[in-house]
């Protein structure tokens, strides 16, 4: 089954659309590398012990894809 995800980040109002294609059994799917711009003001994300870690909500939503009790229809 083929479908779309939906991968957001409120707090900076970016999204992009990502298509799947799904079969039975356990799936791995990448997510690829969101590129940010300075005007974004995207505070990074640092190590332990070496300053606040900036953390940052991801949406994931399924579009197209019919799931029922976690198993593909």
């Amino acid at each position: 089954m083929t479908g779309t995800l939906l991968l957001s980040l409120p707090q900076l109002s970016h999204s992009q659309k990502l298509p799947i294609k799904l079969s039975q059994g356990l799936q791995k799917v990448s997510f690829p590398v969101m590129s940010f711009t300075e005007e974004d003001c995207v505070k990074p994300w640092w190590p332990q012990g070496y300053g606040k870690p900036n953390l940052y909500t991801v949406k994931v939503i399924s579009i197209n894809i019919n799931l029922l009790n976690n198993r593909l229809l």
